[in-house]
């Protein structure tokens, strides 16, 4: 199986504006140039961190479009993400790489389960691939908010990189990180 991100969030779940409060940052008599660079370097922990997170949970933490590519020996094909906002488009590839037009729900394919989903194409042709196009993440209106403790996580580990700079750049994680990652991860078929 393989995944790739076709639109990403647009914006990150954890703001600068509360990093910056969680870390007590002060802007003091810096000029702006030191200013940018430094909310910069805040805003690439973050991204960071989130993204660890994301790739360690199999959790999305704000709203993308991501495809799924499924090969034949991927059967059950079980969206490897969540939460799962909707299933968007599903069409199967034949061996010589012609893809079919896309399949209509609860005819061309179905889907099971709420958390899991897994597509169901009856009469799929052996050796074709399935692709499709999913919305998932937190904080759609057809998914739950973001859990704190992942919120919770991604402060803390902010917190801990901007004041040992040297963690951040040689990727460190928290002990703690992986304790909640523990909690939350999801675990496909």
């Amino acid at each position: 199986m393989q995944t790739r991100i076709k639109t990403d969030l647009t914006t990150e779940p954890l703001t600068l504006a509360v990093m910056k409060h969680f870390l007590k940052y002060e802007e003091g008599e810096a000029d702006a140039e030191a200013l940018t660079a430094e909310e910069s370097l805040i805003n690439a922990m973050i991204s960071s961190v989130r993204t660890i997170l994301e790739k360690r949970t199999e959790l999305v933490f704000a709203e993308k479009v991501i495809e799924i590519l499924f090969d034949p020996d991927d059967y059950p094909f079980v969206i490897p993400v969540s939460p799962i906002i909707s299933v968007d488009k599903v069409i199967t590839i034949d061996y010589t790489g012609t893809e079919s037009d896309p399949l209509v729900l609860n005819t061309g394919y179905y889907k099971s389960g709420m958390y899991e989903i897994e597509l169901i194409v009856p009469g799929m042709i052996k050796n074709s691939k399935l692709k499709a196009t999913v919305t998932v993440g937190y904080g759609h209106a057809d998914t739950e908010i973001l859990p704190v403790a992942l919120m919770d996580a991604m402060k803390t580990q902010v917190f801990q990189w901007y004041q040992n700079r040297d963690d951040f750049m040689e990727g460190n994680v928290l002990g703690l990180i992986d304790k909640v990652v523990m909690l939350f991860k999801r675990e496909f078929v």
